[in-house]
């Protein structure tokens, strides 16, 4: 029995240094020779060239600086100037960071960390100044995002966020609470705690608003509006995160399958990014609306919401929104039944999000991949792919990518006559879909495991069952793509 694939998306939530070789009147043509010389050095004379060194290229490249921070952040850190090391350091995360080179950022953020905790104890932390205390926490957020965005290691993301989170109630920095309590919303979101997240993003909302509203309640508030800063004392800033609030929450909503509630949050924060002209929220809400039009058939439309993003993102040269978008745009392609165009979307964005080595990303185009091959008849091919996801998947710890790719997986095996395998996988799948709450994926793979009734046994009573349960799931939350699906089904059933 043939099936309509659902392709999977990364919904959007809203670096390599350059150094260069320094010319000199000496050159050590052999390493063994360069590091004997060096070490003979005494360690403050050491120190003193490492700062004069530092010195002179912040002379000589004072328009160019950019250019510089990695350098300059390691001969610092060899220097007695260690307010400048941190200076660098931080820069150096930074630019690494934006260049998507996630080791580079990771190691210059933990260095950054490691000098403020040499100098300044925790145990002692009533004396600490505000400004180191606030650098600590930008640090620790960064460093968890580079974990979380990265590597999806979201264990050790969700230890800075906490430990950015303790010092910003110490320090009763609303703006920095609000920031840590949303990274770790995501944390959890990442992890298909959907409850958790929610709650996380909430507590973000009402710090920033002066609320005690649910998310529900901030879907029909008209907290969008600029117009609002003197009423709840926030600032640009905060409005900038109440756009990425908004956003979030509408993916967690998204994922869940409630596409009504998560549209509204998109246009939110759309409604936000726009009147403060934040445009990097602003292509995650037209890319995310994309989604939604998709999930309702309207292909037209979605495909110009993606090109929308997409042309915002090309101009911010956001690479991993850029890919994200040209992702997008092969899964409606998909979703229409041009495949080949599909597969060279894919193509693309896979390309950028190994460039810049997004573990997470990369795993949801292999899924989209081997979708797509599985439509083609390559089922060998599309199990391949499908396998590498999912293995990236459970590194991270994913839930709803896993559920989905266990559900992609027992399909194959459907295809290559082992309904065994096939029946193993969708249970699986099932049983993550319910534990998160995934109702999209749910209702698909109740079909899924009719389908493969209907072909064991010869009263297709249970698997016609089974197919109306996850037709049912999808008119709750209004999905069409499986509803169509589940009635198809339904018509090819000897009843």
């Amino acid at each position: 029995m043939e099936r309509s694939n659902i392709p999977l998306r990364q919904r959007k939530e809203s670096q390599a240094n350059g150094t260069s070789r320094h010319s000199g009147d000496y050159i050590f043509k052999h390493p063994l020779t360069q590091e004997v010389a060096y070490n003979s050095l005494l360690l403050k004379r050491r120190s003193q060239l490492h700062g004069k060194i530092a010195l002179c290229i912040e002379t000589d490249h004072k328009n160019e600086l950019e250019k510089f921070y990695g350098l300059l952040a390691y001969h610092y850190s060899n220097s007695t100037d260690k307010k400048k090391a941190l200076h660098y350091l931080c820069k150096a995360g930074e630019q690494a960071e934006k260049m998507y080179a996630g080791r580079e950022a990771m190691d210059y953020y933990t260095q950054a960390l490691s000098l403020i905790d040499d100098n300044l104890s925790e145990s002692s932390i009533e004396s600490l100044l505000w400004k180191n205390i606030e650098l600590k926490i930008n640090l620790l957020s960064n460093r968890g995002t580079v974990h979380r965005q990265f590597f999806g290691n979201y264990k050790e993301a969700l230890k800075d966020y906490e430990k950015a989170l303790k010092l910003s109630k110490i320090i009763k920095h609303k703006y920095c609470e609000a920031m840590s309590l949303s990274n770790i919303g995501s944390v959890f979101r990442g992890q298909g705690e959907y409850e958790k997240a929610l709650s996380y993003y909430e507590k973000a909302m009402n710090i920033l608003t002066g609320s005690g509203k649910s998310s529900k309640e901030h879907q029909t508030s008209k907290m969008e509006h600029p117009s609002c800063l003197s009423a709840v004392g926030g600032a640009a800033k905060d409005y900038k995160i109440i756009a990425s609030l908004f956003n979030k929450i509408g993916v967690v909503y998204d994922d869940m399958g409630n596409f009504e509630t998560a549209l509204s949050f998109y246009q939110k924060a759309l409604n936000t990014s726009k009147k403060i002209k934040d445009k990097h929220i602003m292509a995650a809400a037209l890319g995310n609306i994309g989604i939604i039009y998709d999930n309702r058939g309207n292909y037209e439309q979605a495909l110009k919401y993606y090109n929308e993003a997409l042309h915002i993102e090309t101009e911010q040269k956001n690479k991993r929104g850029i890919a994200g978008n040209l992702e997008n745009i092969g899964i409606t392609y998909n979703l229409m039944g041009n495949y080949q165009t599909a597969l060279s979307y894919y193509e693309k964005a896979f390309k950028v999000f190994d460039e810049i080595s997004d573990k997470s990303e990369i795993a949801f185009c292999l899924t989209n991949i081997g979708n797509t091959y599985y439509k083609l008849g390559k089922y060998k091919e599309a199990l391949e792919y499908q396998k590498n996801a999912l293995e990236i998947k459970q590194e991270s710890g994913e839930k709803w990518g896993i559920a989905n790719s266990l559900d992609e997986i027992g399909m194959i095996y459907q295809k290559l006559g082992n309904l065994k395998l096939a029946i193993n996988h969708h249970n699986l799948a099932l049983s993550i879909a319910k534990e998160i709450g995934a109702k999209a994926i749910e209702a698909n793979i109740l079909i899924n495991i009719g389908i493969i009734q209907s072909l064991q046994t010869s009263s297709p009573q249970k698997a016609k069952k089974l197919i109306e349960s996850g037709i049912k799931i999808a008119k709750e939350i209004g999905n069409q793509e499986v509803i169509e699906y589940g009635n198809n089904a339904l018509k090819k059933l000897c009843i």
